[in-house]
């Protein structure tokens, strides 16, 4: 009550502000700097991991009979992966620059465990392919593959070849068409919890 006994003037929120935690605008340009540095160097430094990590690993030194076992295990990292980074969007301070690290660990892990199975069924079969397939040459392809470029120089021979290359087009599909979309939706959401909208959780 005010000293004329008059009700006190009721505040309204501003439901447009970050609650919580700063948003961007609230750091300073230093701060804003730092974050963005750092949001660049870790995707580029999880997906140099990855590739090191690749070239390393002696593909065609496994078995060569159940390449479908790896590119398995490999499909169920990639989910769970990707289920865990639209988590961390969900609850993260800056959902944007988490998608931008979520897509730098899920495409990078697609593209190279498709990569891996590459090179150990032409190890296995070098009628596979038109040629056989080292490191560089089963990650080329892979790309080429997924970008639907088609340069020719490297086709699958056999069905168990075609099946493989079949079933990466439809991962493919399904990354870019429903992966992606996740992961925008979750920027949003996260977003939305921020500032105290609409998709507030």
């Amino acid at each position: 009550m005010t000293a004329n006994n008059e009700p006190d003037p009721v505040v309204t929120p501003d439901v447009s502000a970050p609650i919580g935690r700063p948003g961007l605008d609230a750091l300073s340009r230093k701060q804003r700097r730092r974050l963005y540095i750092w949001a660049l160097l870790r995707p580029l430094l999880t997906t140099v991991l990855l590739v090191v990590t690749y070239f390393l690993m002696p593909l065609d030194h496994l078995d060569h009979d159940a390449p479908w076992v790896g590119l398995a295990f490999g499909v169920a990292v990639i989910v769970i992966v990707l289920a865990w980074q639209i988590r961390e969007i969900l609850h993260a301070q800056f959902p944007m620059l988490q998608a931008v690290e979520a897509l730098a660990v899920v495409l990078p892990l697609f593209l190279l465990s498709f990569a891996a199975t590459y090179v150990v069924m032409s190890a296995g079969n070098a009628a596979d392919f038109t040629q056989p397939l080292s490191h560089m040459s089963a990650i080329y392809f892979t790309v080429v593959v997924f970008s639907t470029v088609g340069f020719g120089d490297i086709t699958p021979h056999t069905d168990a070849a075609r099946a493989v290359v079949t079933f990466q087009i439809l991962g493919d599909l399904l990354l870019i068409a429903f992966g992606l979309r996740l992961v925008v939706a979750a920027v949003k959401r996260g977003q939305d919890r921020i500032k105290g909208g609409p998709g507030q959780s």
